[in-house]
């Protein structure tokens, strides 16, 4: 084997090392979605969601905030609604799914697993 060939295979195999290992850029929640979200809902009265194009923050009483980073949005719609499929970790732990579900109709927010706690945003 010439050099010239040893050194375009290590060349190829340092550019898929690259592109294989290389961190993947944030996934970006859309605009629209973005700010703190409340529930009027009394066994949430403490809690909040605070929604960033790239972190979800839950507030879970008190001062203490959970922070995640969302790693990859795909958007669902239907006639009435639009999920948002997120993948989400914390700092040094595996990714999670969360799904948030937008009603157009009243621009308010659940999540997939608890479609029973309605979120507004905090503002309105």
């Amino acid at each position: 084997m010439t050099l010239r060939r040893k050194l375009l295979l290590l060349s190829l195999g340092f550019a898929l090392a690259l592109w294989f290992f290389w961190p993947k850029p944030p996934a970006l929640l859309p605009d629209t979605l973005t700010g703190v979200w409340v529930s009027d809902d009394s066994r949430f009265a403490d809690r909040f969601l605070r929604l960033e194009r790239s972190s979800v923050a839950f507030g879970v009483g008190g001062v203490e905030v959970d922070v995640h980073f969302v790693t990859d949005v795909e958007v669902v719609e239907d006639a009435t609604s639009t999920q948002y499929l997120a993948q989400m970790h914390r700092v040094g732990e595996d990714e999670t799914p969360l799904t948030l579900v937008v009603d157009r109709r009243t621009g308010t927010l659940s999540l997939l697993n608890r479609p029973d706690v309605r979120w507004r945003r905090a503002d309105s």
